[in-house]
């Protein structure tokens, strides 16, 4: 089987990621278990809302191509805990919808990391912290 050129992935993940167009960030506890999104569990908790963006940016990291969040996502102080935050997803509502892209919470090392956010602070994504590419 072929694979997309560097301009064809380019052109593909813009078409899904569009400027303008509001996706919705949220954080999840499980992973998903395959590409569809089978077994992810997303965050759940007093004060937690997915949070609207609309500004993306491509970045090329050759041979890599990718879509990063252009400005921060900034969600609302929370109420209570968010325990055990292992992963991020994008989705096309702010309830429900359809999940577009997720990946695992990274330290500055790339390592797989476990975030609790306490009541109180408000979670952010900085600028190009949310990743999509395609493989």
């Amino acid at each position: 089987m072929g694979g997309l050129a560097t301009y064809g992935k380019q052109q593909a993940i813009e078409g899904v990621l569009v400027n303008g167009t509001a996706y919705y960030a949220g954080f999840l506890t499980t992973l998903p278990t395959a590409d569809d999104g089978t077994g992810l569990i997303e965050a759940t908790g007093s004060g937690y809302a997915r949070k609207d963006h609309s500004a993306w940016m491509n970045v090329d990291e050759s041979p890599e191509w990718y879509r990063v969040n252009n400005g921060a996502v900034e969600f609302a102080a929370l109420s209570a805990d968010l325990d055990d935050c292992v992963g991020w997803g994008l989705w096309t509502a702010v309830s429900g919808g359809s999940l577009i892209a997720w990946g695992p919470l990274l330290d500055v090392g790339e390592n797989e990391i476990t975030i609790t956010f306490t009541s109180g602070n408000a979670p952010r994504f900085i600028s190009q912290e949310l990743k999509v590419g395609i493989d």
